[in-house]
């Protein structure tokens, strides 16, 4: 979960908001009922109603949504704005949504299952002709050298420390789409396009592209960096990549392992490929380098196995387990049969204690885990 400080930054990041606040002025306006998903403490919400909204609804499950409503006050705007502290997917609407304002992004645009969120509200929560902000994310990508910032992936780096080898978990992280600051410097060609999320239409399919580049220098091909170019609004847009300034989101690093060879001229492809596992996507990308006609270096990789759960993880989830009952399912059985709309958290912990002396030694502790529980459980509970 993002804290203050991270949405502060968000807010204040030259590249990213200054975008936003030009694409919300051109789209939004006087009367529109807006939806502001991924909210934060409010900022874009309060920004919305300066440009005459009628109504914003202001969706966030972080905390930092807790702030919003001193925001609005503070911003004379506070009768024009719900804040609704859940998951979008338990959210309902009065009305339809006329604009949608998100962000749902990370360091890359497919980040967690946020193509899934975006069906689900443009399905139940706007309108037919609703406008967006975003419209579109161009996924671009270029050969590189390894980054100063990740110096440690060198296949030479030192895998010891204090007379512990660190092979095994050094090979794992190598295999992760890595975060860099990356700069133009590593760059052995210019960046591309590789594939282009509409989210407008937001059709279904995983992205999967493929791209060709000549090399414009020698250099010893490392792997790939990653970024976006995000179009907000007819002829607004702004793009993450390697010569841009810093912003919030940094950029991806796709590493091949062993460094090849690459002179200037040099002809080289990748192909890319991904698939939203439930929770995040998994990325494959497959490099070749060609001179003269002749493949001097190939490399086929995927962060499956930086995703993959461990042998037992994945034997509780097959099909054909059995599972045993246990004490936590017992625990867990009598929280959720005591939750009946009559009986106080209080109430509740006094029954958990008296029935399982043995897991709760007090009922402050038996209220505590049920706190826990209950807010992880049910995102439609009260805040």
């Amino acid at each position: 979960m993002y804290s203050l400080d991270s949405y502060l930054e968000m807010v204040t990041d030259a590249l990213r908001t200054p975008a936003y606040l030009n694409a919300m002025a051109a789209v939004i306006r006087p009367g529109d009922r807006v939806l502001d998903l991924g909210t934060g403490f409010g900022f874009f919400a309060v920004h919305a109603c300066r440009l005459g909204a009628g109504h914003v609804w202001a969706i966030e499950p972080n905390d930092a949504i807790g702030l919003g409503p001193s925001l609005a006050r503070a911003n004379g705007c506070a009768d024009r704005i719900t804040f609704i502290q859940r998951v979008a997917a338990h959210v309902s609407l009065p009305q339809r949504a006329d604009v949608l304002i998100e962000d749902l992004r990370g360091m890359s645009p497919l980040q967690g299952a946020r193509l899934e969120v975006l069906r689900d509200v443009s399905a139940r929560l706007l309108g037919t002709a609703a406008r967006r902000i975003a419209t579109a994310d161009e996924l671009r990508i270029a050969p590189a050298e390894l980054p100063d910032d990740l110096s440690h992936l060198a296949a030479d780096s030192p895998a010891d420390r204090d007379g512990i080898t660190l092979t095994p978990i050094l090979e794992r992280q190598r295999q992760a789409v890595q975060r860099t600051l990356a700069n133009a410097s590593v760059l052995l060609a210019d960046g591309a396009t590789w594939a282009t999320i509409d989210l407008v239409a937001l059709p279904h399919g995983d992205p999967v592209g493929s791209v060709e580049w000549v090399a414009r220098r020698s250099g010893h091909l490392a792997g790939l960096v990653s970024w976006f170019r995000a179009t907000l609004a007819p002829g607004i847009a702004f793009e993450t990549a390697p010569a841009a300034p810093r912003s919030v989101y940094d950029r991806g690093f796709l590493s091949i392992g062993a460094p090849v060879e690459v002179m200037e001229g040099d002809r080289i492809s990748a192909r890319i490929r991904t698939r939203f596992d439930g929770a995040d996507y998994v990325w494959a990308w497959d490099v070749v380098v060609e001179r003269e006609g002749r493949r001097v270096g190939e490399r086929r990789c995927s962060n499956l196995a930086t995703r993959a759960l461990s042998a037992a993880r994945r034997a509780v989830r097959a099909a054909d387990h059995l599972p045993a009952r246990t004490l936590a399912i017992d625990e867990l059985a009598t929280l959720v049969a005591a939750v009946n709309g009559r009986s106080s958290l209080g109430e509740i912990a006094a029954l958990l204690r008296r029935q399982h002396p043995l897991a709760f030694r007090s009922e402050q502790d038996a209220l505590r885990w049920a706190g826990e529980q209950l807010a992880r459980l049910d995102e439609d509970l009260p805040r």
